[in-house]
Protein backbone atom coordinates (compact mmCIF):
# COMPACT_ATOMS: atom_id res chain seq x y z
CA UNK A 1 0.00 0.00 0.00
CA UNK A 2 1.26 3.30 -0.77
CA UNK A 3 1.40 5.98 1.82
CA UNK A 4 0.82 9.81 0.58
CA UNK A 5 2.00 12.59 2.00
CA UNK A 6 0.11 16.22 3.38
CA UNK A 7 1.87 19.42 2.95
CA UNK A 8 1.72 22.11 5.16
CA UNK A 9 2.20 25.93 3.68
CA UNK A 10 3.24 28.49 5.09
CA UNK A 11 3.98 31.92 3.55
CA UNK A 12 8.09 32.74 2.60
CA UNK A 13 8.58 29.25 4.28
CA UNK A 14 9.71 25.70 2.34
CA UNK A 15 6.52 22.77 2.35
CA UNK A 16 6.54 20.51 4.92
CA UNK A 17 5.60 16.90 3.79
CA UNK A 18 4.36 14.88 6.46
CA UNK A 19 4.23 11.32 5.63
CA UNK A 20 0.02 9.69 5.73
CA UNK A 21 -0.24 8.12 9.43
CA UNK A 22 2.41 10.98 11.19
CA UNK A 23 2.52 13.59 12.58
CA UNK A 24 5.14 16.67 13.23
CA UNK A 25 5.27 20.01 15.03
CA UNK A 26 5.61 23.06 13.59
CA UNK A 27 7.76 25.68 15.28
CA UNK A 28 6.80 29.58 14.58
CA UNK A 29 9.36 31.92 13.86
CA UNK A 30 7.68 34.97 14.69
CA UNK A 31 5.61 33.26 18.02
CA UNK A 32 8.30 31.21 19.89
CA UNK A 33 5.79 30.54 22.45
CA UNK A 34 3.27 29.03 19.97
CA UNK A 35 3.70 25.85 17.30
CA UNK A 36 1.61 23.91 15.21
CA UNK A 37 0.65 20.08 16.12
CA UNK A 38 -0.17 18.22 12.43
CA UNK A 39 -1.57 15.05 11.85
CA UNK A 40 -1.67 13.54 8.49
CA UNK A 41 -4.73 10.99 8.72
CA UNK A 42 -6.27 8.81 6.67
CA UNK A 43 -6.50 10.08 2.81
CA UNK A 44 -4.17 12.66 3.30
CA UNK A 45 -6.52 14.98 5.59
CA UNK A 46 -4.27 17.35 7.34
CA UNK A 47 -5.42 18.53 11.08
CA UNK A 48 -3.23 21.31 12.44
CA UNK A 49 -3.76 22.24 16.06
CA UNK A 50 -1.89 25.50 17.22
CA UNK A 51 -0.09 24.87 21.21
CA UNK A 52 1.22 27.75 23.00
CA UNK A 53 2.79 27.72 26.63
CA UNK A 54 2.41 30.19 28.79
CA UNK A 55 5.68 32.20 28.90
CA UNK A 56 6.85 32.36 32.48
CA UNK A 57 10.60 33.08 33.88
CA UNK A 58 12.50 30.69 36.23
CA UNK A 59 14.11 31.59 39.09
CA UNK A 60 17.11 30.08 40.90
CA UNK A 61 18.89 31.59 44.05
CA UNK A 62 20.69 33.89 42.41
CA UNK A 63 19.02 35.49 39.08
CA UNK A 64 15.87 34.97 37.43
CA UNK A 65 15.53 33.89 33.58
CA UNK A 66 13.15 35.43 30.94
CA UNK A 67 11.28 32.24 29.15
CA UNK A 68 13.54 30.94 26.48
CA UNK A 69 16.35 32.41 27.71
CA UNK A 70 19.68 30.33 28.02
CA UNK A 71 21.07 29.69 31.02
CA UNK A 72 24.25 27.72 32.76
CA UNK A 73 23.71 25.77 35.51
CA UNK A 74 27.07 24.12 37.69
CA UNK A 75 27.15 20.33 36.89
CA UNK A 76 23.68 20.12 33.80
CA UNK A 77 25.91 22.59 31.21
CA UNK A 78 23.64 24.24 29.10
CA UNK A 79 20.03 24.65 30.16
CA UNK A 80 17.02 26.84 28.66
CA UNK A 81 14.44 28.31 30.81
CA UNK A 82 10.87 27.28 29.70
CA UNK A 83 7.36 27.79 30.77
CA UNK A 84 9.26 28.35 34.31
CA UNK A 85 11.01 25.57 34.53
CA UNK A 86 14.71 24.46 33.23
CA UNK A 87 15.42 21.84 30.81
CA UNK A 88 19.26 21.14 30.55
CA UNK A 89 21.27 18.95 28.68
CA UNK A 90 22.08 17.17 32.21
CA UNK A 91 20.19 16.26 35.34
CA UNK A 92 21.34 17.31 38.62
CA UNK A 93 24.35 15.05 39.23
CA UNK A 94 22.90 13.75 42.71
CA UNK A 95 19.76 12.38 41.27
CA UNK A 96 21.49 9.66 39.73
CA UNK A 97 23.81 6.84 39.69
CA UNK A 98 24.71 5.11 36.58
CA UNK A 99 26.93 2.34 35.45
CA UNK A 100 29.94 3.09 32.89
CA UNK A 101 29.22 3.04 29.28
CA UNK A 102 27.72 5.56 27.04
CA UNK A 103 24.33 7.32 27.32
CA UNK A 104 22.30 9.64 25.75
CA UNK A 105 20.49 12.86 27.91
CA UNK A 106 17.25 13.23 26.65
CA UNK A 107 15.62 16.56 28.06
CA UNK A 108 12.53 17.50 27.79
CA UNK A 109 9.53 19.77 28.86
CA UNK A 110 6.36 18.51 30.94
CA UNK A 111 4.58 21.64 29.81
CA UNK A 112 4.94 20.37 26.38
CA UNK A 113 4.24 16.72 26.67
CA UNK A 114 1.14 17.94 28.14
CA UNK A 115 -0.05 19.80 25.55
CA UNK A 116 0.96 17.04 22.68
CA UNK A 117 -0.85 14.43 24.70
CA UNK A 118 -4.19 16.14 24.32
CA UNK A 119 -4.23 15.78 20.58
CA UNK A 120 -1.45 12.89 19.82
CA UNK A 121 -1.62 10.58 23.10
CA UNK A 122 2.25 10.54 22.69
CA UNK A 123 4.22 10.74 25.58
CA UNK A 124 8.08 11.45 26.15
CA UNK A 125 8.33 7.27 26.20
CA UNK A 126 7.08 7.16 22.30
CA UNK A 127 10.16 10.12 21.60
CA UNK A 128 12.45 7.09 22.53
CA UNK A 129 10.75 4.72 21.61
CA UNK A 130 10.92 6.55 18.05
CA UNK A 131 14.54 7.37 18.27
CA UNK A 132 15.28 3.45 19.27
CA UNK A 133 13.98 2.77 15.27
CA UNK A 134 15.67 5.73 13.82
CA UNK A 135 18.69 4.49 15.09
CA UNK A 136 18.24 0.87 14.07
CA UNK A 137 17.64 2.05 10.89
CA UNK A 138 20.26 4.27 10.47
CA UNK A 139 22.69 1.56 11.84
CA UNK A 140 21.54 -1.24 9.30
CA UNK A 141 22.93 -3.70 10.86
CA UNK A 142 26.66 -2.40 10.93
CA UNK A 143 26.47 -2.43 14.68
CA UNK A 144 24.93 -3.87 17.69
CA UNK A 145 22.97 -1.15 19.32
CA UNK A 146 20.71 -1.74 22.93
CA UNK A 147 18.54 1.14 23.54
CA UNK A 148 16.99 1.29 27.05
CA UNK A 149 15.19 3.62 29.24
CA UNK A 150 17.08 3.83 32.14
CA UNK A 151 16.15 6.10 34.39
CA UNK A 152 13.75 9.49 34.22
CA UNK A 153 14.90 12.52 36.81
CA UNK A 154 13.59 15.86 37.32
CA UNK A 155 12.41 15.48 33.49
CA UNK A 156 15.52 13.87 31.98
CA UNK A 157 15.94 10.49 30.41
CA UNK A 158 18.74 8.47 30.32
CA UNK A 159 19.02 6.27 27.39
Amino acid sequence: MFLGFCVFQRPRQNHQYIREGKGKRLYRDNEPECSDLCQCGEGVTLVCNTICVQPSPCKTPFAFYNHAAPAYQAFRGRCLCYSGRFICMRPSPETYNIPHGVFMFLGYSETDEDFMKTYNNLTVLDAVNSLDSFIREEANNKVFIILLLLYNSNNQFFI
